[in-house]
């Protein structure tokens, strides 16, 4: 069979001209270890502060990231927005602003993606610039001053350590969602349901990165080891998260009922929640 299909001739095997029966969604591309393969592009947006994860995307595969960036980004905003008009949250910050700075690597980089965020979204951003030879900018002031002005920040003392940032931080949260966490390859189908399996994955990294800076709990049988200190917050972290868990299902327009356990149901841990 292989030395047939060597010698077919105009064999071609294109997104435009091919279709996965029983997976629509997915695109016909190069995996991590340059083998063909139908996949999926996964990607995030992380807080180069505290780590935590804040939006996630599962996107088409043959995407590219200049194009799949708006869509993080906006995801990005609509969560940090939410976050920001939670009461307590308000109560014990000040109003800043969403998103100042945006990092990437020079995948992301091009003459559209420089000028949106600097001129018209108002975002200074640092992306690694590749190798373009002499260009030519005439009738492109604009771009060319993004341009020059992103390549002039990343040369900088700041845009030199946001870059080790991001690679500390972005490059880690991959290795533990695709290879610790097992999100390389799925065997779910559809754009819906690989979402799905990518919030869920992003959750339980933020969950593990609050019970790290908050409780000081590196792995979950510290929790039966402390002798049972940090129930009472624990319980209390878990009934909040049960409350946003219909959010995910929200992805396809189908959002079932989810009924709280009925142990979190009564007045004690509904005063703990509150407390917290």
């Amino acid at each position: 069979m292989a030395r047939f299909d060597r010698k077919r001739k105009d064999k071609k095997c294109s997104n435009e001209e091919w279709e996965h029966p029983h997976d629509p969604d997915a695109r016909i591309g190069r995996d991590k270890h340059n083998a063909t393969d139908m996949l999926y592009k996964m990607e995030k947006a992380d807080d180069l502060e505290t780590g935590a994860i804040m939006a996630v995307t599962v996107q088409p595969a043959d995407t590219g990231d200049t194009d799949s960036m708006k869509e993080t980004l906006l995801a990005a905003v609509d969560n940090i927005v939410v976050v920001l008009e939670d009461e307590q949250v308000a109560q014990k910050s000040e109003q800043v602003d969403v998103v100042t700075e945006l990092v990437g690597d020079k995948g992301y980089h091009s003459n559209d993606t420089c000028r949106f965020h600097t001129e018209e979204a108002g975002i200074r951003t640092y992306f690694s610039e590749p190798e373009r030879g002499i260009r030519n900018w005439e009738g492109k002031e604009s771009e060319r001053k993004a341009v020059y002005g992103n390549r002039r920040r990343i040369r900088g003392e700041h845009g030199k350590r946001l870059k080790k940032r991001r690679g500390e931080i972005c490059e880690r949260g991959f290795a533990h969602l695709c290879d610790t966490g097992g999100q390389r390859r799925t065997y779910l189908r559809g754009l819906v349901n690989v979402t799905k399996k990518a919030l869920i994955g992003a959750m339980g990294f933020n969950l593990a990165l609050l019970l790290r800076k908050v409780f000081g709990l590196r792995k979950p049988r510290q929790l039966a080891a402390s002798g049972g200190r940090h129930l009472p917050s624990f319980s209390s972290i878990f009934a909040s998260i049960w409350s946003v868990c219909p959010n995910l299902t929200a992805v396809d327009g189908h959002c079932p009922v989810f009924e709280l356990p009925s142990h979190l149901q009564n007045p004690a841990h509904e005063g703990m929640a509150a407390a917290a």
